[in-house]
């Protein structure tokens, strides 16, 4: 539907443009400057006509602009000629220049961000058409469709794709792909930490699964604190994951990183009221080249992990 209005609208504009510059008595008998005008200008839809020889300007933008990006913008976009460079996301700015200077596909969409006059950014899919004169481009002309919600919900269902619905920390999906970005293709020094909550069994039977949850949810938030630089992951039910890139076990820097952790719990349980104290048995395994190696790092991650485990069980009610 999109398209096919997309199409109607730019054929619009190309017969707009001829027919002021000409004065085409064929066309106005028709269909009249005045009736194609109002079409255009009534489009939610941002429509416009950029030349760029022999002068960069906009020629004409539909009034639709200053509803999307704050009244006002289409007088700057008419008579402040730098203000399209001004406006663009400076991460986007090449995309604006490669479709003035044609190094570009014009076949395709492109997605940019525009500066409201608010200061926002906001995402916008356009469509181009080429003009040519003896095979020199002298204009393009097109449509910006806002497709901020469109975004939005990618990014939301992106995020849903990648994160923990409970504790918000980034789920074993996410976790295995980072895994296998690590075996695969990225090869430096890797530490795995695994990490598991101790006693969550005892707080469900005794306290209900809401607390038992609040449980999780809390050992989750002491784990993001302390390892809030690295990849956080709930891979379990009570189980956790924490990938430390750049760095090897030997390094002071993990050192301080799980005193940093035992130092955490310490002051968590001194200070809040839950159930039984928090505990959290640790696992760490450590390469210095990760290619070829993280599946027995998560091994040897793991055994270290359950061997702390069982030494635990012979004081506390796992």
């Amino acid at each position: 539907m999109f398209i096919g209005g997309l199409i109607f609208m730019l054929v619009l504009i190309a017969i707009f443009f001829i027919a002021k510059s000409m004065n085409a008595s064929f066309i106005q008998s028709t269909f009249s400057m005045k009736d194609m005008k109002q079409l255009i200008e009534q489009s939610y839809d941002i429509i416009y006509y950029y030349e760029i020889y022999p002068t960069e300007k906009h020629l004409y933008i539909s009034p639709s602009v200053d509803k999307l990006l704050g009244e006002g913008t289409r007088h700057k976009l008419m008579t402040e000629h730098a203000y399209p460079y001004e406006a663009i996301h400076p991460d986007d700015l090449y995309i604006f220049k490669n479709k003035v200077s044609g190094n570009m596909d014009y076949s395709k969409p492109i997605i940019q961000r525009f500066r409201s006059l608010e200061g926002t950014y906001h995402f916008f899919e356009e469509y181009i058409t080429p003009v040519y004169k003896k095979g020199q481009l002298i204009a393009i002309q097109g449509i910006l469709r806002n497709i901020d919600d469109k975004v939005r919900l990618e990014n939301e269902i992106t995020y849903q794709l990648s994160h923990d619905v409970l504790t918000d920390l980034y789920n074993r999906h996410f976790f295995e792909q980072q895994i296998q970005r690590l075996n695969e293709q990225e090869n430096h020094a890797v530490t795995l930490i695994l990490c598991d909550l101790d006693r969550l069994k005892h707080v469900n039977d005794s306290f209900g699964h809401q607390a038992g949850d609040n449980f999780i949810i809390t050992a989750a938030n002491v784990l993001q604190k302390t390892f809030h630089h690295h990849t956080v992951a709930r891979i379990g039910g009570d189980e956790f994951a924490i990938i430390v890139e750049h760095l090897h076990v030997e390094d002071t820097d993990i050192v301080t990183i799980l005193a940093n952790l035992h130092k955490t719990i310490d002051e968590f349980n001194a200070g809040e009221q839950l159930p039984i104290p928090l505990s959290i048995s640790v696992g760490l395994a450590s390469t210095a080249q990760s290619i070829g190696h993280m599946h027995t790092l998560f091994t040897q991650a793991d055994l270290q992990m359950y061997d702390e485990k069982r030494l635990k069980k012979q004081h506390l009610p796992v």
